[in-house]
This record gives C-alpha cells, sequence and structure tokens, in this order.
C-alpha cells in the first residue's frame, strides 16, 4: 500500500536476555541509514469501515483503508522544542491496487 523513506534514528540501549526467556523477547530495534526505503504491502478494506467478507486473510489482520498511511505519514514524535510536528517517514508512494477477488 505505501513506499517509505526512513529518517536516521537511534536505537535503545539493547537489554540483557537470558536463554530462559529469550524466545519470548523482541529482537533489538533496528538502526535505520538516512535514504533507507522500505516498501510494505499490506490487504486493506475497500473503503472506510466496510466489512471484510473472506476468508483468508482474517478480518483481524487486514488494514483499515489508509492505515498504513496514517500509522507512517502521520506526526510520531515531538521536536526540541516539544511541538509534535517531527516526522520521521517520507511517503514516496501510496496506491492501492485491487487483486480482482478482494
Amino acid at each position: 500500500q505505501s513506499m517509505h523513506e526512513a529518517s536516521p534514528s537511534i536505537a535503545p540501549a539493547s537489554f540483557t536476555t537470558t536463554s530462559k526467556n529469550a524466545m519470548h523477547e523482541p529482537p533489538p530495534p533496528l538502526v535505520l541509514p538516512l535514504g533507507t526505503l522500505i516498501a510494505i504491502s499490506h490487504f486493506c478494506k475497500p473503503e472506510e469501515g466496510a466489512s471484510w467478507n473472506f476468508d483468508h486473510p482474517k478480518e483481524s489482520s487486514v488494514l483499515n483503508r489508509c492505515e498504513l498511511k496514517h500509522l507512517f505519514g502521520g506526526v510520531v514524535c515531538e521536536n526540541s522544542d516539544g511541538d509534535n510536528d517531527v516526522q520521521r517517514w517520507n511517503i514516496l508512494k501510496d496506491d492501492i491496487v485491487p487483486d480482482g477477488d478482494h
């Protein structure tokens, strides 16, 4: 649905993991260099608030219309002045393409 370009970010310090809980801990965050391109493709509903009448994928894993755009294109962090106007992602392409049966 969308393609994004990442601005640089700093990953938080990693945490210590024991072998007992290693399988249950998330992996450490990635640090993406400036200029990194990420492409995401995901099922989304045909219009905002639409029902999903298909067996696959399950409705719980289907995004609302334009959800990726709202997640990645919106303001996501505070700048040094405390204002919420720093955007970490630039959306380079945002196409919704019907696949014929969904």
